[in-house]
């Protein structure tokens, strides 16, 4: 699924502040339509946005967006959904997509959203989230939401583009990037990126002072993009290599050596056509590949964990208009994962080998009921090798209440599959459990949304619950190693308030306010959940140099092993030229401006030592880049 035709334009930067307000979305009903008309509170993050503020990765793009927060073991970004983010999870309760197309990886089923994530962000045209209960058409993980990162087209930023930075702690990193328009209509990216990292030393609770060396990291990505008529091929690889410095898995304290490694592959290939005046059909084939090594110090040795997955698959979607009043589309996609490998190598060694496959059909219609008042529909049935079948619907009546007002009721319920890790990973203190049965959540939300002058006024009000959740237990069998088991449930409530409002001709803001409160089966609020969340952004538009600073509050939050990770405040200041000189382009940034000392809950992997890590002080980034 591409991206839409934005404004005939070379940057978004050229766009009058109105225009910017009102780009359309993909992601919501997999057709491109108005933000006013999704089923869903959708926040758009255009790639202006991310240049201004200096956003290093995807996950410090989403931390922007309302209603999310992210959290970092020293390894990898987790993503919270409305407050929903148990510590030591594998971002497994939003999808992620990159051009309509699943990343996900099929052995955690886990979204990658720091420097692990596929794509550089420069090649990122928008990130749109939709939040809410998605399954209805994206069938699993689509539980507390769908990001879709829509990359550049090659003709928008024609040229070469050579780009390096440096950064905090000895913190590099070199991209090139070529975009071209081809012959009759066609366009061609291709970028490649090397980041490396000599790390930082650290003073952590429980452990004590840790060498740079235990936290540097590497990332090396390629990306191909191919437009031709009716056919688009993309294609990316990344590797990244992460040491982690505090001890998890009650690994050797203070030891260098216990490291993660990732590597993801994905190539689709897609044919879009209009077989009648009011139809279209798009067929997409697709492979994917990932791996993963952990390596393990313990008393000097090391053990290792290795995983590794590949995958195809077909969808075929048709979009139908020729109903009065009706926008239908149908779609049938179908996934076989031949190979999924776990194994471990250490005292004692354990493998297994497994495969699985997954067919979903699902049907949505916009039907518009009258001039002011639109009815969107949605069922989807899924049936899996592992487990059996979900259906899931969304039901959402978006009416024009007044002539700068809409209001959204929506409903639907979602699942998520148990993942290959989860039901049969086995090593000596964890016991596989194939019988695994799906987490399901229900959702209900009301949204209103207010045009103002030059700005969008947004506020929701939800409420979800999750039955049989997936949380980790005691084998029965054994009475010793924990199990994956459909243990647990929640609920939350919450409200989100947004603004995003330009001044003058010079200047955007985006602002928001979320008060979440998610609790357990037993009452007690989830981990890492804040109550409280307020984000305030601000960047000028105009200009040769271009300032943006936002500013980030995150409440307290409970931690596993008892105890709370305080409240911090969070600042970052950017300076950006534009068009300092033809082809040339100048960033700074300071991020954590004020120094904030503060912490991130983390899984329960990382035993007595803590339950909380420390985070980046003060630190910066200086980026050029030349087009020719």
């Amino acid at each position: 699924m591409g991206a839409p035709a934005l404004a005939d334009v070379n940057e978004l930067t050229d766009l009058p502040i109105e225009q910017l307000m009102r780009v359309q979305v993909v992601s919501a009903s997999r057709f491109a339509q108005d933000t006013s008309a999704a089923p869903s509170a959708v926040t758009v993050i255009s790639q202006d946005e991310i240049r201004a503020h200096g956003w290093r990765t995807l996950a410090e793009i989403l931390n922007g967006i309302k209603g999310l927060h992210i959290s970092n073991d020293r390894s990898y970004s987790y993503l919270g959904v409305r407050g929903f983010g148990i510590p030591g999870d594998y971002n497994t309760r939003f999808l992620l997509l990159v051009d309509g197309y699943r990343v996900n990886d099929a052995i955690y089923e886990q979204a990658y959203l720091g420097n692990e994530f596929l794509l550089d962000v420069g090649v990122i045209d928008r990130v749109e989230f939709v939040p809410g209960a998605g399954s209805s058409v994206y069938g699993s993980n689509a539980v507390l939401g769908v990001i879709n990162v829509i990359t550049r087209s090659g003709s928008a930023t024609p040229g070469v583009a050579v780009g390096v930075e440096a950064g905090s702690w000895g913190g590099k990193q070199v991209r090139v990037n070529l975009g071209r328009a081809l012959a009759d209509g066609g366009d061609l990216l291709l970028s490649a990126s090397s980041l490396r990292n000599t790390g930082q030393a650290m003073d952590i609770p429980g452990i004590g002072p840790t060498p740079a060396s235990m936290d540097g990291e590497r990332a090396d990505k390629l990306y191909a993009k191919w437009q031709q008529g009716n056919l688009a091929f993309s294609a990316a690889w990344m590797e990244r290599k992460k040491d982690t410095p505090a001890a998890p898995f009650g690994t050797d304290v203070g030891v260098p050596g216990t490291a993660t490694i990732d590597q993801q592959f994905f190539a689709t290939l897609k044919h879009s056509r209009d077989v009648s005046a009011d139809t279209n059909l798009q067929t997409q084939g697709f492979y994917g590949q990932s791996s993963y090594q952990g390596d393990y110090v313990y008393a000097g040795a090391t053990e290792r964990e290795l995983t590794a997955a590949r995958w195809w698959g077909l969808e075929v979607r048709a979009l139908h208009t020729g109903f009065n009043d009706h926008k239908l589309i149908v779609g049938l996609d179908y996934q076989n994962s031949p190979y999924q490998s776990l194994r471990y190598q250490g005292s004692p060694s354990y493998d297994s080998l497994t495969k699985s496959w997954r067919v979903g059909l699902y049907a949505q219609d916009e039907w518009q009921l009258s001039q002011d008042l639109t009815l969107n529909a949605g069922l989807r049935f899924d049936r899996y090798s592992s487990f059996g079948n979900s259906t899931n619907p969304r039901l959402a009546l978006i009416w024009d209440a007044f002539a700068a007002t809409t209001l959204k009721l929506a409903y639907g319920t979602a699942f998520r599959a148990p993942s290959a890790y989860e039901t049969h990973y086995e090593d000596a203190t964890s016991a596989p459990n194939p019988a695994l049965q799906p987490e399901k959540v229900t959702s209900w939300e009301l949204i209103a949304e207010h045009t103002l002058p030059r700005g969008k006024l947004t506020g929701s009000l939800y409420r979800y619950r999750f039955d049989d959740l997936i949380q980790v237990g005691t084998d029965p069998v054994t009475g010793t190693r924990d199990q994956y088991q459909n243990a647990g449930s929640s609920r939350g409530v919450g409200m989100e308030i947004g603004l995003e409002q330009g001044f003058g001709d010079t200047v955007l803001g985006r602002f928001s306010y979320a008060r979440q409160d998610v609790q357990d089966a037993a009452g007690a609020t989830q981990k890492n959940s804040p109550q409280h969340l307020f984000k305030a952004a601000l960047r000028s538009v105009t200009g040769t140099w271009r300032p943006a600073a936002e500013l980030h509050y995150v409440s307290a939050r409970e931690l596993v092993g008892g105890g709370t990770a305080n409240a911090y405040w969070l600042a970052n200041l950017t300076l950006t030229s534009h068009k300092l000189a033809p082809g040339l382009e100048l960033s700074a940034g300071i991020y954590n401006l004020f120094d904030e000392h503060y912490s991130d809950p983390v899984g329960p992997g990382f035993g007595s030592l803590n339950s909380s890590l420390p985070q980046d002080g003060r630190n910066f980034r200086v980026k050029l880049a030349y087009t020719f």
